[in-house]
């Protein structure tokens, strides 16, 4: 049997009474609260009856105890994934980079000619893509303005920059200056258009806009805003509740002037350092949050829209970025992160793992929300087209291609006001109303349904048993359906019941807070009010006083003027007493008598004026006095503004407290580090004193050293002067020799060429001339590459000994060829040759004497 799901029209006359009509079209009948179900005549004889009425979108169950109510949502909505190309930098330029990716014409597809793919394409799908040539405005129009106003209508929004470091992140979410209409980035345009919209609400509406500004570096929270509050915790997450920071400062802002100028204070104290990719790198994470609280003044109602607006630290390659020490193990902190933030993306977007690693880390915790949450969440990826950075566009754009299957469940934040709830208390009991009624229509249409049974019963007869035995079992079959639906329908009123249980107890609830709450105002009004009333009547005492005073001048100045007046009637009636012939100073005196009238006149009216002005003193008294009532209603409508800042007083107290105590504990760390080092220094001191004896000890030393070196350099210099002048004298000796030498050869050599070849004269010319060199005491004799050079007599003498040995052969060994040599121009001509080879040279020089 096929169910047939109603329409449901809703008409209201009142809030107290919803009427609710259900039509059913299959059928054709209409269910009212007042009508009992007839059954249409073109129907079988059992009664199909429709299923029960479906519930509304927003569930009872999804109100919370505090009054607030998350709107219904789509099943899902993937995340808007767009994509930035910025421009090749200087460096991708000369280290020969060139662009290697292509945009369609509909800005959807982007194509990267791999070298790794063999320079095939890699193509990739997105929900748009912007290159070098678009501005900062057309990507807030298309990526974050649709966001903005999702907040204003009481939605969470995220916007982050995700990309490899020098991708243009930072110029994308805050651009190149706050002021610049032209590059200022997405973060001031949203504050621009945030405001614009505020300004341009109903007057029912009153907005309140706070903001916070943080960074997470190397895994840590800083509150940019209030950087004394050291590192912050994350809490919530583990019951449901959103994550959030803890003692994060929320500033009130009114403007976006004052948006822009907490911004800047904030941004002036992030980490950044200088690598060869990006000469302003930045070292952390930074997370803006908007927090946007509207509330209807008409309904009492609150929609709270928060954005979360992120600028990811880029990942890095040590090569390329050339970071060291601390910069490096930034850069560590920052891929660990990023890897991590991967891995929620890919878990995400994995159907079989039931695990999300959000707690991995704290970017990817603070980011819960952002990412498969409550939120309606734009990722705008940032990567460079040049070939020189391939292998991290490739890898960017993957990330991006994961992200886009990433679906969110964004709600309304509501927070209902007591009549609100009360409103849908009523109508949650209506429809309460309306399922009951519609059961009993069920129940009367089986109890019809077995009647007509029985009676067909009775009217059995053996030809139709067999079609009624089919037709008995369809009717079975119909009403077991019917005890479904009926089942079904009445487990539906019990979760209604128990839902309007709970709307009972939760109004219950807050008309208790209400009576705690306006009992505490009045005890504080009453507090106020009486103080006031006080320093009112005191007020009142001190004016009543003056005015008593400023009375009793003015009686003084009657009684005066009485007296004066009553004098010169006196007077005048003497005057007239007087005798007749007075006439001429009787007129004088008339005349002196008007005068005084005239100035009497004067002090009347003077009197009256000064009359008149105690009574407009008094009026504005009375002025004051409902100056003084507004005032204390002022301070009555002050109170819980008074004690919401008391609230936060106390907040900030604790918070005061805690960082008191860690600066304590702080201040007793650094107290013990300063004793050690004093310690420290004191050994120090004296190891210097060691050091400089020491020093003073080697200078000493030094010097009788310099003074020892300077003495042997002058005796060895003296040593040597001696010598050179020595020296000297021999060589002038040698020159004289070598002049003798020179006439004993060339006397050899005449001697030699006057024999006419003649052996026995040449060598006897030859012994002669070896006798004069052992007389002269000196020799040189050269016999192949050994030579000879006598220094001493001793030597002197065994050379001329060895000399004369060496004739003596030499003339043995002439006389036998000439004996058998048989020319004698022959011999001739081989003496000459043989003494043409006899080369002397002076003592001292280093050309050799063959023989």
């Amino acid at each position: 049997m096929m169910a047939h799901s109603p329409t449901a029209t809703w008409t209201t006359a009142d809030s107290s009474a919803p009427t609710a009509i259900f039509t059913f079209p299959s059928h054709g009948f209409h269910l009212s609260p007042n009508t009992t179900p007839s059954p249409s005549r073109t129907t079988s004889p059992v009664f199909l009856a429709p299923a029960p009425p479906a519930r509304p979108r927003s569930s009872m169950s999804s109100m919370s105890t505090t009054g607030s109510i998350s709107g219904s949502s789509s099943p899902g909505e993937n995340i808007k994934v767009v994509v930035r190309f910025r421009p090749q930098n200087a460096r991708e330029r000369a280290e020969g980079g060139v662009p290697i990716v292509t945009v369609d014409s509909a800005g959807k597809r982007v194509e990267v000619q791999s070298q790794a793919a063999r320079g095939k394409p890699v193509e990739f799908s997105f929900d748009r893509v912007f290159t070098e040539n678009e501005t900062q405005a057309t990507l807030y129009e298309y990526a974050v303005k649709e966001t903005v106003n999702d907040v204003l209508n009481g939605y969470n929004g995220t916007v982050f920059a995700y990309g490899q470091t020098g991708s243009g992140k930072t110029y994308t979410m805050m651009g190149l200056s706050l002021n610049d209409d032209v590059h200022k980035g997405m973060i001031p345009r949203i504050a621009e258009h945030l405001f614009q919209c505020i300004q341009q609400a109903p007057d029912s509406l009153q907005h309140t806009v706070q903001v916070s500004v943080m960074e997470l570096y190397n895994e840590k929270i800083r509150d940019l805003l209030n950087p004394e509050s050291g590192h912050l915790r994350l809490r919530g997450g583990g019951d449901g509740s959103p994550v959030h920071v803890e003692n994060l400062l929320e500033v009130d802002v009114s403007s976006a002037a004052e948006i822009l100028e907490v911004l800047h204070r904030g941004s002036s104290r992030r980490a950044v350092a200088s690598t060869l990719m990006n000469a302003v790198s930045s070292r952390s994470h930074s997370i803006v949050i908007l927090k946007v609280h509207q509330q209807d003044l008409a309904t009492g109602t609150t929609l709270t829209g928060q954005l979360s607006l992120v600028d990811l630290a880029g990942s890095e390659k040590v090569g390329k970025t050339g970071a060291t020490g601390q910069t490096f193990e930034e850069g560590k902190q920052i891929n660990l992160s990023l890897t991590t933030l991967g891995n929620v993306i890919n878990a995400l977007t994995d159907g079989r793992r039931k695990h999300i690693p959000y707690r991995d880390s704290k970017l990817t915790r603070i980011l819960q929300e952002s990412l498969g949450g409550n939120s309606r969440t734009t990722l705008i990826i940032n990567a460079s087209p040049s070939s020189f950075n391939e292998a991290e566009t490739l890898s960017t754009l993957r990330f991006a291609t994961r992200a886009k299957s990433i679906q969110n469940k964004a709600t309304v934040n509501a927070e209902l006001s007591a009549a609100e709830l009360k409103r849908l208390l009523e109508q949650s009991e209506a429809q309460n109303v309306t399922f009951k009624e519609y059961i009993a229509a069920l129940e009367r249409e089986v109890l019809q349904a077995r009647r007509r049974g029985s009676n067909a019963s009775s009217l059995l007869t053996d030809d139709s048993l067999e079609e009624l035995k089919l037709r008995e079992r369809h009717l079975n079959e119909q009403l077991e359906g019917k005890h479904r639906e009926l089942a079904v329908a009445r487990m539906r009123v019990a979760e209604l019941e128990n839902s309007v249980a709970e709307l009972a107890d939760l109004v219950a609830d807050l008309e208790r807070q209400l009576a705690s709450e306006r009992a505490r105002k009045d005890s504080v009004a009453a507090e106020i009010t009486l103080a006031e009333y006080d320093a009112a009547r005191a007020e009142i005492t001190r004016l009543r006083e003056e005015l008593a005073a400023v009375e009793a001048l003015d009686r003084s100045h009657l009684e005066a003027g009485r007296f004066v007046t009553q004098t010169l009637a006196e007077e005048i009636k003497a005057l007239q007493d007087r005798d007749a012939d007075r006439d001429r100073q009787s007129a004088m005196d008339q005349a002196e008598l008007a005068a005084v009238q005239d100035m009497l006149d004067r002090e009347r009216e003077s009197h009256r004026a000064e009359v008149q002005a105690l009574e407009d003193a008094h009026r504005d008294l009375e002025a004051r006095n409902v100056d003084l009532r507004e005032t204390m209603d002022a301070h009555q409508q002050a109170v819980q503004f008074v004690a919401d800042e008391l609230a936060a007083t106390k907040a900030k107290v604790r918070a005061t407290d805690r960082a008191r105590r860690h600066h304590a504990a702080e201040q007793a760390r650094l107290e013990a580090e300063q004793t050690r080092l004093q310690t420290e220094l004191a050994a120090s001191q004296d190891r210097v004193r060691e050091l400089e004896a020491r020093a003073a000890e080697l200078e000493r030393a030094m010097v009788d050293e310099t003074k020892r070196a300077h003495q042997e350099e002058r005796h060895l210099t003296s040593a040597l002067y001696g010598e050179l002048v020595s020296v000297k004298r021999r060589l002038v000796d040698l020159v004289d020799r070598n002049k003798v030498l020179t006439a004993m050869v060339h006397d050899f050599i005449f001697h030699v060429e006057s024999s006419g070849g003649n052996a026995v004269q040449i060598l006897e010319a030859t012994g002669s001339l070896m006798s004069q060199l052992v007389a002269w005491g000196r020799m040189e004799w050269f016999g192949g590459n050994n030579a000879v050079t006598p220094t001493t007599p001793a030597a002197t003498a065994a050379a001329a000994a060895a000399a004369a040995a060496a004739v003596t052969g030499r003339r043995a060994s002439i006389a036998s060829n000439h004996s058998r040599t048989s020319r004698t121009t022959g011999n001739s001509t081989g003496s000459r040759a043989s003494v043409a080879a006899i080369a002397l040279t002076p003592p001292g020089s280093r050309t050799s004497v063959h023989v």
